[in-house]
């Protein structure tokens, strides 16, 4: 036993100083392996792996095999030289990362060595989310930190917008994001991506990504509902193509595209066509909106990088007509 754990550990070597060992977990508490991760010689080279990860909960399978030459079987680190490949098998776990962002639930497999595959069901918070990634690059050259090339895919049937905000919002850069927790959306989405990318530089600006954003109506859609359209993704561009809402008592026409949306300036090129938007119902959407009764009749706003235009908009405000043009510059 190993922590209450079944624990087998099985290993051949020879004069040669080849040497063979494997180790078998079986419904092992996944703190426990990972801090068995962190500190044994056997793995520690690789801890950094996991270094942002803070709290888990629930049981997995694990199976690690050992293999490589030494000089001398004397020596107490030979472990730490031998070249580790093995699998993970999670068993609906829940992990919570150093910037407070969880995910439920996390079933599936993770085969790790010369190459790495992954395949995953999760949850972040009630929206289940599936997985997969591969590289044909081993262990030894992700920890060094050089690029190495992955291809993943991520999707999901049913995904609803609040989720993603509420935990984006754990983190502090992104807390801002609360006031949007209201906000009632659902989508079905399939992104394939394929690239570079560094575990010490994780930049998915990096990736070259093709999939689609379907917007879904539930039950649950309250302050908006899909009518009509797609989200396309190309790379780093989202390109809204007649992406229509039914929100705020009116409706929302989105057109147009965001370059480099994966980027810390994106460069949106959009115009969203209103009609009979209820400003009063904004308050719906974030608390901290305090407005008048009012309606944008019709009219357009168009974004195009930094500069927002305020294009034709005819409305009723308090009761008085209003009619704006106005162009807003450096936003």
């Amino acid at each position: 036993k190993l922590d209450g754990a079944d624990f087998l550990l099985t290993g051949t070597g020879n004069t040669k100083g080849e040497v063979e060992l494997t180790a078998t977990v079986s419904n092992g508490k996944l703190h426990n392996i990972l801090r068995l991760f962190k500190n044994s010689l056997m793995t520690e080279k690789y801890s950094k792996l996991v270094k942002d990860i803070a709290a888990t909960s629930g049981n997995m399978d694990v199976k690690i095999n050992l293999k490589g030459k030494i000089d001398n079987y004397e020596d107490e680190t030979f472990l730490s030289r031998l070249t580790p490949s093995g699998n993970f098998n999670f068993k609906n776990n829940n992990i919570t990362l150093n910037n407070k962002i969880s995910v439920k639930n996390l079933k599936g497999e993770l085969d790790f060595g010369q190459k790495q595959y992954g395949d995953f069901e999760f949850k972040l918070n009630n929206s289940k989310v599936n997985a997969k990634f591969s590289s044909k690059d081993g262990l030894d050259k992700i920890i060094s930190g050089n690029n190495i090339d992955i291809e993943s895919l991520i999707s999901s049937e049913k995904f609803e917008f609040s989720d993603i905000i509420s935990e984006l919002s754990k983190v502090e850069q992104y807390n801002f994001l609360k006031s949007l927790s209201n906000i009632d959306f659902y989508t079905k989405f399939n992104i394939k991506s394929q690239g570079l990318i560094s575990i010490n530089n994780f930049d998915l600006s990096k990736l070259k990504n093709k999939g689609y954003i379907l917007g879904l109506n539930s039950e649950k859609n309250k302050n908006i509902k899909f009518k009509s359209g797609i989200i396309k993704l190309n790379n780093e561009n989202l390109f809204f193509d007649n992406f229509i809402l039914n929100a705020l008592d009116g409706n929302l026409q989105i057109k147009g595209t965001i370059n480099k949306f994966l980027n810390n300036h994106p460069n949106p090129d959009i115009i969203v066509n209103l009609n009979n938007i209820n400003l009063k119902a904004l308050e719906n959407l974030n608390s901290k909106i305090k407005l008048n009764d009012g309606t944008i009749k019709t009219g357009k706003i168009e974004v195009k990088g930094d500069n927002i235009k305020l294009n034709s908009i005819s409305m009723n405000y308090q009761s008085m007509p209003v009619f704006i043009n106005a162009n807003l510059r450096d936003i």
